[in-house]
């Protein structure tokens, strides 16, 4: 028996002062998926402070995750 493997497009969500890591950034995203039954893998960064990656799919439209982040980004205290 074959399977397919899942090919992922990776991205990077970094800011400047805020830090991103310890307010359930990771934990939101992947409700978010959840709750529309799709894929998606975050994890903070090792290499980068104020870093958060992401990845979806290849060929997969990121405009959920993109208007998902400037929502919740915007409104988070700073």
């Amino acid at each position: 028996m074959t399977s397919k493997l899942i090919y992922w497009d990776i991205y990077e969500i970094q800011t400047k002062e805020t830090p991103i890591r310890g307010v359930m950034l990771r934990g939101r995203i992947r409700k978010l998926y959840l709750e529309k039954e799709r894929n998606v893998l975050v994890e903070n960064t090792q290499d980068k402070e104020k870093s958060v990656r992401f990845a979806i799919p290849s060929k997969e439209d990121p405009s959920l995750i993109v208007e998902y982040l400037h929502s919740i980004l915007y409104l988070m205290p700073q």
